[in-house]
């Protein structure tokens, strides 16, 4: 990777994580995503946006679309421009008044399970990205440079997620159990972060093996018998 390339890695929230610890939305608006390394006329690219969505915020903001982020959510606090933008609620529970007078060319959410879809877009043109996999990351990394016109700069930062998303961990890592905060009181169940998640991509790319060797792809729970079986450290 060029020295270029790896200011990029580090400047990034998401790989900032790794190193300290451990996209249906062409069809709603007739926009077609150019393929990385495909000749494709690039998408007419939204003049501004509300994203209500921390990460997506901070990759806008990373791939040079931050002039274009009018809104954001409650919860977007980086980088410090964010700051100064006014709030519009969540993807969970947006501000519509505040939205609606914003104005914004696309409003832009995760796709979350409780991400009410069809009350954002009534608000406007709304776009809905993936964001719970490595895979999706890279994805919708993507797309955000299509829509609003940061094609080439988009590209490169989810070429950089992806080789550094990619790395394994050896098999002599050290086992790492990665859990959600329980609640006040009880022990159990106890909520795992997924192998296959992105945080479960972050652990084995920073040089740590789940103790959770499989993919889950029901609720992520597990008891402490079998925890403390599984030789977990």
């Amino acid at each position: 990777m060029h020295a270029s390339s790896c200011a990029r890695v580090k400047k990034h929230p998401l790989l900032i994580v790794l190193l300290v610890a451990a996209v249906a939305v062409a069809a709603a608006f007739g926009l077609s995503l150019a393929l990385h390394g495909e000749a494709a006329a690039p998408p007419q690219a939204v003049q501004t946006v509300v994203s209500l969505s921390p990460p997506i915020t901070e990759t806008l903001f990373e791939i040079g679309a931050g002039e274009l982020v009018i809104g954001r959510s409650d919860y977007c606090d980086f980088p410090p421009p964010a700051l100064a933008l006014p709030t519009c609620g969540t993807a969970l529970t947006p501000n519509s008044e505040a939205i609606v007078r914003l104005g914004p060319g696309l409003i832009i959410a995760d796709e979350s399970k409780g991400t009410p879809r069809d009350e954002i877009a009534r608000l406007g043109n709304a776009a809905f990205l993936p964001w719970l996999t490595a895979e999706d990351i890279v994805a919708s990394t993507r797309k955000l440079g299509a829509l609003t016109g940061h094609i080439e700069e988009a590209n490169l930062l989810a070429d950089d997620l992806a080789a550094a998303l990619s790395r394994r961990a050896p098999e002599n890592a050290p086992r790492v159990l990665l859990v959600m905060t329980p609640s006040p009181g009880k022990l159990e169940p106890i909520t795992f972060f997924r192998r296959n998640s992105i945080h479960g991509r972050m652990l084995e790319a920073a040089g740590g093996r789940n103790v959770v060797d499989y993919d889950e792809t029901g609720v992520p729970v597990i008891s402490w018998t079998r925890t403390s079986s599984s030789g977990s450290t």
